[in-house]
């Protein structure tokens, strides 16, 4: 039909969603990841390894560069597949624009990681966490 936009199925199939960049664009753009899918899992799972690394109660602005940080690393690893993916990354004599692109990206978690602290931080437990714990073990 003239007008209408070309669908690869019925209603809800998710077949003509690009795989790679494009995918993590589309998603990001609609601002909801869908915990169903097996990105939705791994994104949940990091997100939940850096919370655990930075000590477990986050604030809402941590938690944003946190969130952040994880979408920065999905577009790294996009773009390391394709670079990995060429015969060369030289160009015409340059460098493939790519390369430029993952290295901004490559600052920007530096500097993620710097706002939010290198280093591991210890949960804080109080001497009731510790006897409730005792008391479970035993």
């Amino acid at each position: 039909m003239a007008g209408q936009p070309a669908r690869s199925g019925p209603p809800g199939n998710k077949n003509g969603v690009k795989h790679g960049l494009h995918g993590l664009i589309a998603m990001r753009q609609r601002g909801k990841i869908d915990h169903k899918t097996r990105f939705g899992r791994a994104f949940e799972a990091r997100k939940k390894e850096y919370v655990d690394d930075l000590g477990g109660d986050l604030s809402i602005m941590e938690l944003s560069i946190v969130e952040d940080t994880i979408w920065t690393e999905f577009y790294i690893t996009v773009y390391d597949l394709y670079l990995s993916s060429l015969k060369s990354i030289v160009r015409k004599g340059r460098p493939h624009p790519i390369t430029e692109a993952r290295t901004r990206l490559a600052a920007h978690r530096r500097e993620n990681l710097k706002a939010i602290g290198l280093h591991r931080r210890i949960k804080t437990t109080s001497i009731n966490d510790l006897l409730n714990q005792g008391a479970e073990g035993t």
